[in-house]
């Protein structure tokens, strides 16, 4: 059986404060919409940690569902 998502109510986070998604994430999960045309993210291999260059146009939704540091200390 297919099951949707309702959203019935949301909060902005304020653009460029990294704390304030941060505490955000540690309690929810957030839709977010990044630059999904790049080719360092068209052609980026499931795994690790996204490190390559960031466009600013938003054209992809993502949903941010934690946070931590990869084994190689790379924040995420």
């Amino acid at each position: 059986m297919n099951k949707a998502i309702t959203i019935t109510s949301y909060e902005r986070v304020p653009e460029n404060d990294e704390e304030q998604l941060l505490k955000t994430v540690a309690n929810q999960m957030i839709f977010v919409g990044i630059d999904g045309f790049g080719w360092d993210f068209k052609f980026f291999q499931s795994g690790g940690v996204f490190a390559g260059e960031c466009g600013d146009d938003q054209n992809h939704a993502v949903i941010i569902v934690g946070y931590g540091r990869s084994e190689e200390g790379l924040d995420y």
